[in-house]
């Protein structure tokens, strides 16, 4: 059966003339109506059956809690089954035509009323607030009930049925019982059916040995001259609110009102209370006292829960934002050092452009100058110095166009078998040395590699050690075979690598913080190690000994890993 559970309530939200419009709604309506309207007939029947009861006045009503729980979960437009219940109810009881439509109208009008003023007070349902069961208590069971007592003792009073001298004592035991209904049943079902609220899960067990205590000791409390052992059951009753909150509270209070007016009404009470109507409103009065306690016991745990969960809440959620300007500061730290890189990028790229192609620019103008006349050994020296300055264009726009593929893992190793000494001293035939001697100590050793690379490598080790190193400083270049691998060896007798930067310097664009003024574009290093991992080696850099840097790359010696 569908319906509406609001969490919260305004005037705004009340619906009292509205109708349903589409026959779905039509039919829910009729529905709720009927099961509205039925169990207040059954109820009200009940409560004006049983002997405790003065005519249409009782102190047990469970209808007021009923109707009241009915007009909260379903909507205040549910207000003519609460009138058809209360009417069926008393005409069908030795009560004249006229005054059963005036109490009718009188237990209509103080649910009404109730559930108004609730919504208005901003009410939940769930009774999972403290002032929540203080507007239960004040603005239902103790102000509207006030109106249902008034209207129906006076309707019964102009009716015949109730006697001037006997007006206050029926108004008492109406009000009386009209709010235990709202104390007792209405909590009862406004928390267990009034939202799809999550109940305790995981305490089955725990449940039924609470429940089965409760019966117990409600059984053996309220039985003949036991009843000064009721209080055996506020542990258990403490236990039920503590530990099932709202769900525990009510269920125990209904049950051990149960208990306590069956035994009543069976013949077993107190024999200090020798009128069966007083010894009912007594106990009511006690047991709704005990309940509305534990209802404001159970808000206040689930109070403090929420507040729990949202201290927690609110402390995840700080972490988090630590968290996430931890990473918004590591990514501004990233950024601007990519800012950083960028520059230095630039300005060595641009710097290594411009000066060779300064240098060639120069030249051909020179060249083409119909006034000069050059030597041929001249002309000579000039060709060679572009060559060598075309080179160097050549050598900056291949090793980036290589870093750039190898990013995009675009590049990979092609071997073929190779001899490595012949290859390394080809290289080194090939090198500017710019006064550096150079000592080749070159193994012939055959191994499986991309030739290429293997020359990029190489290449790219001694122009690194031609730049950072003084003029007329040895270079050694070396190629030896272990059990496994071939070692390449580039050292030189310069200042070396500082400890903290040499890892560093293998990465794309890092430069050693105390050569800064050499020009470079601090990406030669970078492929040397890339090439060395696409062959499944690696690159380092130690000191050597007696001074300067030792740059070694190992090489599998029985093939090569796949990129």
């Amino acid at each position: 059966m569908a319906r509406a559970a609001p969490e919260t309530y305004s005037l705004g939200e009340s619906r009292i003339l509205t109708l349903p419009r589409t026959r779905a709604e039509q039919r829910a309506y009729l529905l709720r109506a009927a099961i509205v309207a039925g169990l207040y007939v059954v109820s009200a029947k009940a409560g004006l059956s049983l002997s405790v009861a003065h005519g249409s006045a009782t102190p047990v009503w469970a209808p007021t809690g009923i109707s009241l729980a009915a007009l909260l979960i379903f909507g205040a437009e549910l207000w003519p089954a609460v009138a058809a219940g209360a009417f069926i109810a008393n005409v069908t009881s030795p009560i004249p035509f006229g005054a059963a439509a005036g109490i009718a109208m009188g237990n209509t009008a103080e649910a009404l009323v109730a559930c108004l003023l609730l919504r208005a007070a901003g009410f939940r349902t769930s009774l999972e607030r403290v002032r929540d069961v203080i507007a239960l208590v004040g603005l239902a069971a103790v102000a509207s009930t006030i109106v249902s007592a008034t209207v129906g003792v006076t309707t019964s009073l102009i009716a015949g049925t109730v006697s001037g001298a006997t007006y206050w004592s029926h108004w008492v035991i109406w009000w009386i019982g009209d709010m235990m209904g709202d104390l007792l049943i209405a909590p009862f079902l406004l928390v267990w059916f009034g939202g799809w609220r999550a109940r305790p899960r995981g305490r089955s067990l725990e449940a039924a040995g609470l429940a089965a205590l409760m019966v117990a000791g409600s059984a053996f409390a309220f039985t003949g001259d036991r009843w000064v052992y009721a209080y055996l059951l506020f542990p258990l009753l403490l236990w039920a609110a503590l530990r099932f909150s709202e769900y525990g509270a009510t269920l125990a209070t209904v049950t051990v009102a149960g208990f306590a007016l069956a035994r009543l009404l069976g013949g077993s009470a107190p024999m200090e209370l020798a009128k069966l109507t007083a010894a009912v409103e007594t106990y009511q009065a006690l047991i709704g006292i005990v309940g509305v306690s534990l209802l404001a016991l159970a808000a206040m745990t689930s109070e403090r829960a929420r507040a729990e969960a949202t201290a927690a809440e609110r402390v995840r959620l700080e972490e988090q934002t630590r968290r996430a300007l931890e990473r918004e500061h590591e990514a501004v730290g990233r950024l601007m050092e990519l800012d950083e890189l960028k520059t230095t990028f630039l300005h060595a790229v641009s710097h290594d452009l411009r000066t060779p192609l300064a240098s060639i620019l120069g030249i051909a103008r020179t060249l083409e100058r119909e006034d000069l006349v050059f030597p041929k050994e001249e002309v000579r020296d000039l060709a060679a110095r572009i060559v060598r300055n075309a080179r160097r264009l050549h050598k900056l726009v291949s090793d980036l166009l290589d870093y750039e593929r190898l990013e995009r893992g675009a590049l990979g190793a092609e071997p073929t078998v190779t001899d490595l000494g012949e290859l390394v001293r080809a290289v080194a035939d090939e090198v500017d040395l710019r006064d550096h001697p150079l000592h080749v100590e070159a193994d012939s050793v055959t191994v499986s590699v991309d030739a290429t690379q293997v020359e990029r490598i190489v290449d790219n080790l001694l122009v690194n050690a031609i730049k950072h190193t003084p003029p007329g400083t040895d270079i050694w270049l070396r190629v030896s075979e272990n059990d496994d691998e071939v070692l390449l060896t580039v050292e030189d007798s310069g200042v070396g690598v500082p400890e903290s930067v040499r890892e560093a310097i293998f990465s794309p664009f890092t430069r050693a913080p105390h050569d800064p003024s050499t020009p470079g574009t601090g990406i030669g290093l970078a492929l040397v190690a890339r090439f060395a991992e696409l062959h499944g080696g690696r690159a380092w850099v130690t000191d050597r000994e007696g001074g300067g840097a030792a740059f070694q790359v190992s090489l599998p010696s029985n093939g090569h890993r796949d990129a």
